[in-house]
């Protein structure tokens, strides 16, 4: 019995020992483990912070994205408001072009020169070149254009000859509208002939759009350079005509006025001589009542 009781109390201590070596284990190993959580606090945060910001990343990102589609559709909304606003400022400062020239409309006409010739033979001079000039662009090929090569029947020769041909027609319109543009200008009319030239240039490209064949806007200045140097060289013609007039009018007030002048004068002397005939008549008549009364 001894010896069973003894081992029991061995088997007993040896336990208890084995548990309390257990516990003094787990004890280091949670030490172990606090120190090793402490040691790479430094690492377990920085992955923290990582995906943190991965994740914030990502949501910049698509916040980001989302922005631009939208800047995008308010870029395209804002080019095409643009647009139209632009397209209105150049109708509207076309009609203020008008307004500051074409006044006749309002009162009895007020144009705007565009050249500053002291004379008229100095327009005449001026309106001869720029009427060479467009002949010029004419003969040179400037005067209207075609981009495409066109090719009839598979000639490209043909091609040529009927954009000439056509190009040929356009100018012959166009110049029609011009010459009878300048052939009715008139005092109150200038802006009006302008505006009529434009639109005939207008309406003869719309024509040959299907052609593609234009008249250059380079021709269209020079036809309108031309048409307002004929209505200034008239109304500077007209301007030295009324300027003599007036001239001869103020030479005839001027004589008028010495004639008058003259006429009076001729007139005062007449009236002196008379007080004069007058007053020694009196004085006469005095010294004979002086020489009754002695």
């Amino acid at each position: 019995m001894v010896p069973t009781i003894l081992i029991l109390c061995a088997v007993a201590a040896a336990a208890a020992f084995l548990a309390w070596r257990f516990h003094q284990a787990s004890a280091q190993k949670e030490t172990d483990l606090q120190e090793i959580r402490a040691r790479y606090a430094p690492v377990i945060d920085v992955d923290a912070e990582l995906a943190k910001q991965r994740e914030e990343l990502g949501r910049l990102r698509q916040q980001r994205e989302t922005e631009d589609a939208t800047n995008a559709a308010d870029r395209t909304k804002l080019t095409e408001e643009y647009s139209v606003a632009r397209n209105r400022l150049v109708e509207l400062q076309h009609e203020v072009h008008l307004l500051e020239e074409n006044l006749e409309d309002i009162s009895f006409g007020v144009y705007k020169p565009h050249f500053s010739f002291q004379a008229a033979e100095d327009y005449k001079t001026a309106l001869t070149g720029a009427r060479e000039h467009a002949r010029q662009m004419v003969r040179d090929g400037h005067a209207a254009t075609c981009p495409i090569s066109w090719t009839v029947g598979d000639s490209r020769q043909d091609g040529e000859r009927m954009v000439k041909q056509y190009t040929k027609l356009q100018l012959r319109a166009f110049n029609g509208e011009c010459e009878a543009a300048m052939a009715n200008i008139t005092w109150n009319n200038a802006t009006k002939m302008e505006e009529r030239v434009r639109k005939a240039f207008d309406m003869i490209n719309q024509l040959g759009g299907v052609m593609q064949v234009s008249i250059t806007i380079e021709y269209l200045k020079a036809k309108l350079k031309e048409l307002q140097l004929t209505y200034e060289y008239e109304k500077k013609k007209y301007d030295e005509r009324e300027e003599q007039r007036r001239q001869r009018e103020e030479r005839r007030e001027e004589e008028k006025a010495l004639q008058e002048a003259e006429k009076a004068h001729l007139e005062a002397e007449k009236e002196e001589e008379r007080y004069q005939k007058m007053l020694a008549k009196a004085r006469e008549e005095a010294a004979e009542g002086v020489k009754t009364i002695v």
